[in-house]
């Protein structure tokens, strides 16, 4: 015969999320702060993924502003380069005089 302390006792009753505290009151107190507590979790969360998101807006919209102000800078290069090399052709050409140094006789 098997030693009465050693047998494994089953309750048929057992359910897996239900709380075996005889105090409902207890219980009750115990499952909402679980549940504020899984709320929580989930603002945080929410919270953190609305910040990930705004950041990764606010990245997009300053690379948008530096590729238009780069490109602004490019064409001002362009026409200061196409100034440049009209002027030099037109000193070529002798139509222009060219403004370079001046001797200076020391």
């Amino acid at each position: 015969e098997p030693l009465r302390g050693l047998i494994p006792v089953f309750d048929l009753k057992f359910a897996p999320g239900r709380s075996m505290d005889p105090d409902k009151e207890r219980a009750q107190r115990k499952r909402l702060q679980r549940q504020v507590a899984q709320e929580r979790r989930g603002a945080v969360r929410e919270l953190r993924r609305d910040a990930a998101f705004m950041a990764r807006e606010r990245e997009k919209e300053q690379r948008d502003k530096d590729e238009r102000r780069r490109d602004e800078q490019r064409e001002i290069w362009q026409f200061l380069e196409e100034q440049q090399r009209t002027f030099k052709e037109a000193v070529k050409k002798g139509v222009a005089k060219g403004g370079g140094m001046k001797k200076h006789l020391f």
